[in-house]
């Protein structure tokens, strides 16, 4: 028995995550938060949020209205180092803004319906609640990652951004079959509406424990170049470092295009496919048993060709599926839907999510971090907010548009998985041949 415990201690897993080392608990609480978060967004977000805003008479276009109003406030991001650059200890302050997040977007989206009838009105109010929330969400994010990014060394960023996503997927998808049995149970009952509020609730209490944890982990000296922080730094720094704002773009053009369809997708399966939420969490779930078993495979690919080169490869296998997930329609959905999704798992487990996550990382600079993770926040969330505003035009503009490819009808939801995936191959092609321009210098 002793033995088997010395080995569990002596293992790569308890090397990153322990008690014992400060970085390896930072990296623990790291770990938790995710996995919490998880459980918090499976019960507030995604399929469950879109029902609970059908439930309140929110129709397609204020539901993408809804979605991209949070790109809008996390442009909010820039006064991040304003505020926080001239303080030498920020964890408290960090934790006020998530809360607050927690607050406004879980708990006041909730109650609104309570005490607002007129549909206009708790409409502008969905809008605003939501605005604020994630706007106290953008300032404290930024300022977690610049401090977080001390737990993340490069020799073990990759193993660490592999096993954070399997065990936090593992966590949300799998509690999320379980709720989604029950959502699915209480379909059609008079208290369908009550069990989605309900796990609102729930959800609310796993976000306050994750701004509990977030409290834990030891912050260290923010490196800066200078004693005043300047606004404009936030522009300046980053765009005066090529390497780093031109991974900065190559993420936010990933985040533009996947987020074309971002919008309608799930009222799309829901409503127009007519999917169970226990159907597509089941496909979900399986998410997390391919990391895992893509962990060494993935680190594999990065050490031979390089971060670039395997975002690069996976964009345009990624993109090729999307082209296919746009021909799901109710006749052909039991077969093409699983095929596609559980491909997409395996391309992103093993080529794209890691190096998607660790653009902003890739040619970070010691000093001014604040700055430079402010504006990969700005831009991104503006990426973000432009593909899911492009994608709600669209909807908006030609509520009745179909069009006909290969015999098939295909709708708006359709067209944009189409957009997004040709998107992503013109992406793969640009950054294959960027490919040595992107990648950092060997120290």
């Amino acid at each position: 028995m002793a033995s088997l415990r010395e080995k569990i201690r002596s293992s790569r897993f308890c090397y990153l995550y322990n008690v014992r080392d400060s970085r390896a608990k930072g990296r623990l609480v790291l770990l938790s938060s995710s996995s919490v978060v998880a459980l918090a967004n499976a019960l507030t977000t995604g399929l469950f949020y879109t029902t609970f805003l059908i439930n309140n008479g929110i129709n397609l276009v204020n539901i993408s209205i809804l979605t991209f109003v949070p790109y809008i406030a996390s442009c909010f991001s820039i006064f991040t180092p304003t505020i926080l650059e001239r303080l030498p200890k920020r964890k408290w302050i960090l934790a006020a803004g998530r809360l607050g997040y927690y607050l406004f977007f879980m708990l006041g989206v909730t109650v609104i319906p309570k005490i607002v009838e007129d549909q206009s009105l708790k409409t502008i109010l969905f809008v605003a609640t939501v605005f604020i929330g994630h706007i106290l969400s953008a300032i404290s994010n930024s300022g977690y990652t610049s401090w977080h990014i001390n737990f993340l060394p490069e020799d073990v960023r990759a193993e660490h951004f592999g096993i954070n996503s399997a065990v936090s997927s593992t966590v949300g998808l799998g509690f999320g079959v379980l709720f989604c049995l029950i959502a699915d149970a209480f379909a059609g009952h008079p208290n369908e509406a009550m069990v989605i509020e309900i796990f609102r609730y729930v959800g609310i209490g796993f976000g306050l424990l994750d701004v509990f944890l977030l409290t834990r982990p030891d912050e260290y000296p923010y490196e800066k170049t200078q004693d005043r922080p300047k606004f404009r730094d936030v522009f300046v720094k980053p765009i005066q470092n090529k390497k780093f704002l031109g991974c900065i773009l190559a993420g936010a053009s990933w985040t533009f295009v996947c987020n074309l369809p971002g919008g309608v997708l799930n009222y799309y399966l829901l409503e127009n496919l007519g999917l169970k939420y226990t159907y597509i969490q089941v496909i979900n779930v399986i998410y997390p048993l391919i990391i895992m078993m893509c962990l060494i495979p993935c680190r594999r690919t990065i050490k031979k060709y390089g971060w670039i080169g395997t975002f690069a490869m996976g964009a345009m296998m990624v993109g090729l599926s999307n082209m296919l997930y746009s021909f799901t329609t109710p006749a052909n959905y039991m077969i093409l839907y699983p095929i596609v999704r559980i491909l997409q798992h395996v391309l992103g487990a093993h080529f794209t999510d890691t190096p998607a996550n660790n653009m902003a990382y890739l040619n970070l600079p010691n000093e001014d971090r604040t700055n430079y993770m402010s504006f990969n926040v700005l831009v991104a969330n503006i990426a973000a907010f432009l593909g899911v505003m492009c994608g709600t035009w669209f909807v908006a503009l030609a509520p009745d548009f179909t069009m006909n490819i290969f015999g098939i009808s295909f709708g708006h939801c359709q067209t944009l998985l189409l957009a997004n995936g040709i998107g992503q191959i013109v992406l793969s092609l640009v950054l294959f041949r960027n490919k040595n321009r992107l990648t950092p210098k060997e120290p």
